[in-house]
């Protein structure tokens, strides 16, 4: 295969072509196309990098069809009829990707469409007025109709379609006001009635036909084929670009040639902070598969976004281009307000940005941190201006995202005020001791009733302190994936069974735990115990309880219920455990596991694995203050609601499963 730019490689001389290939040697490729199954496999790697859809060139100009069309030419002529499309969606289907079409209504390969002097720059564009009109009205509706009849195909064969990308409806001689680009839009919804189309049924203005008229009619637009977005278009847009160059176009780069990250993330960021989505374009080889270089780069973004998704993926736009020298996002708007109001925002400090960021917030932080390491940021602000600048020792390579926000509590949600909000969400994450339970007590009929009831219309995961197999057994073997241990340990029902499917560890220094347990034993006065003095899991978390690990479980629920005795000693025990994570855990203990295990954490690679975004997640929990185990879901940004009385949890939220 030639690796050549789809379709406009036959023009000769054309601008953006590539090497120039003849008509007759062009289609000979597809003699020579036999491509694999590798769907499943490119999908797969950019779903976990945070991409929530794909676009599939169903057919381009050139008018070869990925599926076998009763009409035209394509895969029913040179593979036998094999459906490219069909294992595409299938594909989509399997890792949860939104299915998107790109169909060009154009096709070069249709008689008549396009003369002889169509095909070579020199005498593009100068055919002359139409002889005989009447004729060239007729073969305009025969070509329509074949438009229609391949369109309906796609559009009645394949299930649910989500995203339809059109790319330019047109005939030689008829005027853009035949094309009956509102007629064909409300057929389309007919036969999907939930599908998002975009701008391109009519002739637009674009780098192939810069005189064009102007069309905006689609549900969204697409302004800047190739170029940095600078404006907000429309309510609705898209960016689309190539991620690879140096050839290949929109098609293969046999060289495995990227633009690098820093590229991507210049326009992803564009894009997001003036409220558009991103398309990045990459080409298959012949045997179906991705560059080698598109996975190495697809897992650097995948690095990326475990930490960055949430300036990005589900966020709001910038509060005001005006307002900073770097790009800004938002996040935690109120309801019915402007993004300015928004809780959070994110300056994003790109590779390519050296100088001091200056930002007009009109208010004063509660808090300014970097994004990937949540490193305090030292900043000034004076006069409604916030200002800072990034040491070396803060800057990456990639995207330096500073995360500003102006509230304690920006994504705390009440059950009343916030009821709309928190039945939209897709995935709950429920924390179990004193949340849904008495501490390391049975689940009760109640509670079991809320989880059977959230499940049926929520995917629920547990996200809990102790390990997978403890709280599988606490809820009465109740059968819901759960993330112990703060994230080091995560169990799933498979085949109906329990399973441990993924156990960190990271074994602790036993002497120095001792060593410094036994000393806050004996300064604090807790030196009788009952059971070991310290628990070591098999994941390398470790509990200390003041009462020992066996104690009477009455004595533990009535030994510190507000927790004060343990929060007196919280700052010590966090000064000389200084490189580790410290919750104040359970009823009577402190728990420590390395420093980059946290529910907040954990729910987010949990989301990410499972394709949700940070807005589609709600954190059901009681321990959010400092210290607690819950606390870096309030900390780092997630929604969450607080619980005070366990035994109330199935009333409060019953909102959330009733229609």
């Amino acid at each position: 295969m030639i690796g050549a730019q789809p379709s406009w490689n036959m023009i000769k001389g054309y601008k953006w072509g590539g090497d120039y290939h003849s008509r007759q040697e062009y289609y000979d490729q597809a003699n020579h196309f036999k491509p694999g199954n590798y769907f499943e496999s490119y999908l797969t790697a950019a779903r976990d990098a945070g991409f929530k859809y794909a676009v599939l060139t169903t057919r381009h100009h050139d008018g070869y069809a990925l599926w076998p069309s009763r009409y035209g030419i394509g895969v029913k002529q040179y593979l036998g009829g094999r459906d490219l499309v069909r294992e595409y969606v299938d594909a989509c289907h399997k890792t949860g990707m939104r299915v998107g079409f790109y169909f060009s209504p154009q096709d070069w390969h249709y008689p008549g469409y396009r003369p002889d002097t169509e095909w070579d720059v020199e005498t593009w564009g100068k055919r002359g007025p139409v002889k005989d009109t009447v004729q060239n009205r007729k073969d305009f509706e025969k070509f329509f109709a074949y438009v229609i009849a391949q369109l309906e195909e796609l559009l009645t064969n394949y299930g649910k379609i989500d995203v339809l990308w059109l790319d330019g409806m047109g005939w030689y001689g008829i005027p853009v006001s035949d094309l009956q680009t509102e007629r064909v839009y409300a057929w389309i919804r007919s036969l999907q009635p939930d599908i998002v189309i975009n701008d391109r049924w009519g002739n637009i203005v674009n780098p192939d036909n810069p005189g064009g008229t102007s069309m905006r009619i689609g549900d969204f637009t697409t302004p800047f084929e190739c170029l940095t977005p600078t404006y907000v278009p429309s309510q609705w847009w898209e960016h689309c670009h190539i991620w690879t160059g140096k050839g290949g176009g929109w098609g293969y780069n046999t060289k495995g040639v990227f633009r690098p990250l820093s590229w991507f993330m210049e326009e992803f960021v564009a894009s997001r902070s003036l409220g558009g989505n991103f398309l990045p374009n990459v080409g298959p080889s012949g045997s179906g598969d991705m560059h080698p270089n598109f996975y190495r780069q697809i897992a650097l973004l995948k690095d990326w976004m475990a930490t960055g998704e949430e300036s990005l993926i589900g966020c709001g736009p910038t509060p005001g281009v005006e307002l900073s020298n770097v790009p800004l996002t938002t996040r935690a708007c109120h309801v019915g307000e402007k993004p300015q109001s928004s809780d959070i925002w994110y300056a994003h400090v790109l590779p390519s940005f050296k100088g001091q960021v200056s930002v007009r917030t009109g208010r004063a932080p509660y808090s300014v941190t970097l994004l990937r390491t949540r490193e305090k940021v030292d900043y000034i602000y004076r006069d409604g201006f916030l200002n800072f600048k990034l040491p070396e020792s803060m800057r990456g390579d990639i995207n330096d995202v500073v995360k500003i926000c102006f509230s304690a509590n920006p994504t705390e949600l009440d059950p009343v005020k916030d009821a709309a909000k928190m039945k939209s969400k897709k995935l709950l994450l429920f924390d179990l001791d004193a949340t849904l339970t008495e501490h390391r007590m049975p689940l009760e009929p109640a509670a079991r009733e809320l989880m059977e009831k959230l499940c049926e219309k929520y995917d629920v995961v547990m996200m809990a302190a102790g390990n997978c197999p403890r709280v599988y057994h606490q809820m009465g073997d109740f059968p819901v994936p759960i993330v112990g241990n703060y994230g080091m340990q995560e169990s799933a029902m498979v085949d109906g069974e329990f399973k441990i499917i993924r156990e960190d560890t990271a074994p602790a220094d036993t002497a120095f735990f001792d060593k410094w347990c036994r000393y806050f034993r004996e300064k604090y006065g807790y030196t009788a115990y009952q059971g070991d003095p310290i628990e070591y899991h098999a994941s390398g978390m470790v509990t200390f309880g003041l009462l020992g690990t066996a104690p009477d479980k009455y004595e533990k629920l009535k030994f510190d219920p507000d927790k004060a005795k343990r929060r007196a000693m919280y700052p010590e025990v966090l000064k000389v455990f200084k490189d580790y994570a410290v919750y104040i855990g359970g009823s009577t203990s402190f728990d420590f596991t390395p420093k980059q295990y946290n529910k907040f954490d954990a729910a987010l690679r949990y989301a990410h694995e499972h394709g949700y975004t940070l807005d589609e997640c709600l954190f059901v929990g009681d321990d959010i203050d400092d210290g607690g185990g819950d606390s870096h879901i309030r900390l780092y940004g997630m929604d969450y609601i607080r619980i005070y009385d366990y035994s109330k949890t199935p009333a409060m939220l019953r909102f959330m499963w009733e229609d």
